[in-house]
């Protein structure tokens, strides 16, 4: 026991002095020791508390700053066994009622003190307290961490990210279009379709880590992703290509609107199957110029988006120029004037020709129509001529 280890240092103490032999001279412990055994020589009752505190204040960062109400005992307190879950953590001489303990994880603790009197005699009581440690530390995506879209439909995109990093643990990511959250996915699932999205449209995704705690994430990861558009643009029932102010050489054609998820961007107009104009969407006519007189063209018109896509099926028409120009007599052309009777004259002359085709002939006598033939004709016979007239 610690008290007979006591009682024999004394004695060898006084045995020194006593028989007179050489001794090494007593030490302050020994001296203190002495003291002790003087004034408390059988003492073996453990310290005690009169108030029972233990106060546990938070100092930031994990840390904590224990303080706790002074033990009694006769023999004086030497010192402070300070537990943490019933796990001895510290010991501090009897003069120190505080100590700083961390950094703890988060978590719920409960710390118990006992003293410790001089003579070695320890408490089995002590004050003690409870404290959770809370999360402060907020969780945190790699540098290297991002946000992709990794397919997507014509109303849908599936976003991946890489995770992220907490003290405790990642509980959930908040997702996020334009700053509006839009759902939530577990810690264990780091993708999510986004539905109702338009083609053409752009959007700014975002992923936000939280933990436990709502301690949200340090930076989150974004996206801005323009959404493909995969619908082309379409014509109504009723829409019609059509052909106005036709000449020789020229015609406009103008045409209905066509209708799109995000909108028309252009419309292009081919002739006999060749591209020859591209017009905006706000300009739905266009003037073709260099065609050729009374000739045949077939035009049609596409409309497009801003993602290339064409309708379907183009709005189509087939149209004739027009032939101003009259019909014409080929050099050396001439009307031959032969009498056949007292008072008829043969009329007959050459093919005329045109650019499409001569219908008939006029016959004129002395400015006046007399006659009306088929284009096949090329003679006529006129009579009852006067004699000695000219005609």
């Amino acid at each position: 026991m610690i008290w007979v280890t006591q009682v024999m240092s004394l004695l060898t103490l006084i045995s020194g002095v006593v028989l007179g032999c050489e001794a090494d001279p007593p030490s302050e412990g020994d001296l203190m020791i002495a003291d002790e055994m003087e004034h408390h020589p059988l003492d073996e009752d453990p310290p005690s508390w009169e108030d029972l505190r233990l106060d546990a204040v938070d100092l930031g960062q994990e840390r904590l700053g224990l303080s706790w109400s002074d033990a009694v005992d006769d023999s004086g307190i030497g010192s402070y066994l300070i537990f943490q879950n019933e796990e001895l953590i510290a010991t501090v001489s009897g003069e120190i009622l505080s100590l700083q303990i961390g950094p703890l994880e988060p978590a719920q603790y409960t710390f118990h003190i006992r003293a410790s009197d001089r003579l070695g005699n320890v408490s089995e009581d002590g004050p003690r307290a409870e404290f959770t440690v809370v999360d402060g530390q907020r969780p945190f995506f790699d540098p290297s961490a991002s946000l992709r879209a990794e397919s997507s439909t014509a109303s849908q995109v599936v976003l991946e990210w890489d995770a992220a990093s907490d003290q405790v643990g990642v509980a959930e990511y908040r997702i996020f279009i334009d700053d509006e959250q839009v759902m939530t996915t577990p810690a264990s699932v780091r993708t999510a379709e986004i539905d109702g999205l338009i083609g053409g449209v752009t959007y700014r995704f975002r992923v936000q880590a939280l933990d436990a705690a709502l301690h949200h994430s340090r930076r989150d990861l974004f996206l801005t992703f323009r959404h493909q558009d995969g619908t082309p643009p379409s014509w109504t029932s009723d829409a019609e290509l059509f052909v106005t102010d036709v000449t020789e050489t020229s015609l406009w054609l103008r045409w209905s609107a066509a209708i799109d998820q995000v909108g028309v961007t252009n419309y292009r107009i081919s002739q006999d199957g060749m591209e020859i104009a591209l017009s905006p969407a706000d300009r739905r006519y266009v003037k073709i110029e260099g065609l050729s007189a009374l000739t045949e063209y077939t035009f049609e018109v596409l409309a497009e988006d801003a993602q290339g896509l064409q309708t379907s099926e183009p709005l189509s028409v087939t149209t004739q120029t027009l032939d101003l120009e009259p019909p014409a007599w080929p050099t050396e052309s001439r009307l031959d004037v032969i009498q056949s009777g007292p008072d008829t004259v043969t009329l007959s002359w050459n093919e005329a020709v045109d650019l499409s085709a001569v219908v008939d002939y006029v016959v004129y006598q002395n400015h006046i129509e007399i006659e009306r033939l088929p284009a096949t004709a090329r003679t006529v016979v006129i009579s009852e001529l006067l004699s000695s007239v000219d005609y």
